[in-house]
């Protein structure tokens, strides 16, 4: 179950960075608005802000999930919230496809 958990932390990861990309290529190149107001907010002002606060949020949540999770009665607690974002990104990530397919 360890190395499930840390693939799925990985993933989160992973996908966040994809997130960034596909997000800051088809809001210059394909104009399609930022969905998050602060995120539109942040990317407005600066896109390197936004880039720095999307990967200091999201990869300081997952070494939180990471760093607790050694610690027996928080296992569960982590591997639930590790596949909840898990199944939040994959989702998110899948119907971006779809979208993108659509247009």
């Amino acid at each position: 179950m360890q190395k499930l958990t840390t693939f799925g932390l990985g993933f989160i990861l992973v996908a966040n960075l994809a997130d960034i990309v596909f997000t800051l290529w088809f809001i210059y190149y394909g104009d399609i608005p930022e969905a998050n107001p602060l995120m539109d907010k942040l990317l407005s002002t600066d896109p390197f802000l936004f880039v720095f606060a999307k990967t200091f949020f999201v990869s300081m949540g997952v070494l939180g999930l990471h760093l607790i999770r050694r610690q027996e009665k928080y296992r569960k607690l982590v591997q639930i919230a590790t596949y909840g974002c898990f199944c939040v990104y994959f989702a998110l990530l899948t119907s971006f496809y779809l979208f993108l397919v659509t247009i």
